[in-house]
């Protein structure tokens, strides 16, 4: 399994993700397609008509929206992927800037084979985590965005709530961690870091990466060689 994680800071993640040479990755994932995607940030967008209608959920409370969408067939740089957009805003009204998506391969299969899991912070002020669980086998996939600022206490919940009745397979959660490696508090039992190595923000900072149980360490951990209409780095692990 790989992943690629990127908060878009608000713009279409259609137009860019895999536009390889716009990303500019060193060659290990330069041209990797991978088999899940993490946005963070990912705005407003109905994906080029590929956003369903909104479902029901009580993991997104108000002042957010109190739903989530199934995304069908979105076509990125020519690859087609399925997945789940959370719209969400901190107030009402509010803008949806820091929405989250999860997308996986379409060729991997449909929705029902990677029904959606989530976990409510308890605060409005912040977003859910989200994941998919492979019905089939094979690990959890989990999207973050942490407050800015860091709050290890959010980061730790998020943790404890992608590993609860977790595949045996284990379980990857990535996304914006807003905390260095560095500055990472104490990890629950058995829970491990990866990184890029680097700087994944603009203003020098290494925030963008994941954790897992299980699967990994990923033998490729690398960030994108330009910032690509965001100020974040996308980074993938493959």
């Amino acid at each position: 399994m790989s992943v690629a994680t990127w908060n878009t800071q608000g713009h279409n993640p259609l137009t860019f993700t895999l536009n390889q040479a716009q990303q500019n990755f060193p060659p290990a994932t330069h041209n990797l397609i991978p088999d899940v995607i993490c946005f963070q940030e990912v705005g407003n967008t109905n994906y080029g008509g590929a956003l369903g209608p909104a479902i029901p959920c009580a993991w997104n409370p108000a002042p957010s929206l109190g739903v989530y969408h199934q995304i069908i067939e979105a076509n990125i740089n020519g690859n087609l992927y399925n997945g789940y957009h959370i719209p969400w805003r901190a107030d009402d009204p509010g803008n949806q800037r820091c929405s989250l998506a999860i997308l996986w391969r379409a060729d991997l299969g449909v929705h029902a084979a990677f029904p959606i899991g989530a976990l409510a912070s308890g605060n409005p002020a912040h977003r859910p985590v989200v994941w998919i669980t492979p019905v089939a086998g094979g690990p959890r996939m989990g999207c973050i965005h942490a407050p800015g600022g860091g709050n290890m206490a959010y980061v730790t919940n998020a943790l404890n709530g992608i590993n609860a009745a977790a595949p045996a397979a284990g379980w990857v959660l990535a996304g914006d961690i807003n905390i260095e490696p560095a500055d990472l508090g104490p990890l629950p039992p058995g829970v491990a870091q990866q990184n890029t190595g680097g700087q994944t923000h603009s203003g020098g900072a290494n925030i963008d990466y994941l954790f897992y149980v299980g699967a990994g360490p990923f033998a490729a951990a690398e960030s994108a060689g330009n910032f690509v209409q965001s100020d974040h780095l996308q980074c993938r692990f493959a």
